[in-house]
């Protein structure tokens, strides 16, 4: 079930048309991974932009190739999938080292629960006859 078919559906026309019309160059189908695959040096370029170690990545190649083996899911670009894999594994690793990104910390921080402080005004209980009220308004207000 999906609310957005006729999206979906425009969308793969879209890319239809733009296949047949030669207007998507690189437009590569996706296949599944070979139990030879290696990445290309590409994937070696970005790595080293992103302090990654090669030893780290080539050493997770194996279980990388098992997984999506079992899996028999096609991907189009298998460079871009690993480089996920061996992004996610190294961040687990570092998790705890000042390598993890500022940003990170801030999102996390921004989920804890905090107890309130006096300065805030203090909570207000709304029976569930004055929540029913008000919701039967804004039901006649938006003609719900």
């Amino acid at each position: 079930m999906s609310d957005t078919w006729n999206s979906k559906f425009i969308a793969h026309i879209r890319k239809q048309w733009e296949r047949s019309e030669h207007i998507i160059d690189n437009y590569k189908k996706p296949f599944l991974i070979k139990s030879d695959w290696k990445p290309n040096q590409e994937f070696y370029d970005v790595l080293k932009l992103s302090n990654i170690t090669v030893e780290f990545a080539d050493q997770l190649i194996p279980e990388f190739i098992l997984y999506w083996t079992e899996e028999r899911k096609a991907h189009s670009s298998w460079n871009s999938k690993f480089f996920q894999h061996v992004k996610f594994h190294w961040n687990n690793l570092h998790k705890n080292s000042d390598l993890s990104n500022d940003i990170e910390k801030r999102v996390i921080s921004s989920w804890e629960i905090t107890e309130p402080t006096l300065s805030s005004p203090p909570l207000t209980t709304q029976s569930k006859k004055d929540i029913q009220e008000k919701l039967d308004q804004l039901k006649i207000k938006y003609k719900i």
